[in-house]
């Protein structure tokens, strides 16, 4: 169960997940997609999204996560410089060394 689930069922989003699940299926398959997931606060994005990460880390998929920010004067693209951050610092030449990358990669990684 993950982390925002433990000790809850998740319910009420099946079909979503399930039509979720089979583009994570297509993507794995050489066909992949942008989707977004939008919505009232409160309605279970968050959950569902977390549901469909479990599953994609259980087929070996790597995830990455942005938020977006709460209050107002987010800076540009927020959720992307995260998820993009993530994916940086857990690459190995990241972390071998540093001083071979780009001045882009760099700043944003830190």
């Amino acid at each position: 169960m993950t982390a925002e689930g433990i000790g809850t069922r998740f319910v009420g989003r099946e079909r979503e997940l399930d039509e979720l699940t089979a583009l994570l299926e297509r993507a794995a398959g050489g066909r992949g997609r942008l989707v977004l997931v939008g919505g009232e606060p409160g309605i279970g994005k968050s959950r569902l999204a977390s549901e469909l990460s479990q599953i994609a880390t259980e087929r070996g998929a790597s995830v990455l996560w942005g938020r977006g920010w709460e209050d107002a004067g987010a800076p540009p693209y927020w959720p992307w410089v995260q998820a993009l951050r993530a994916y940086i610092r857990s690459t190995a030449r990241y972390r071998r060394d540093t001083s071979s990358q780009s001045t882009w990669s760099r700043n944003l990684a830190t």
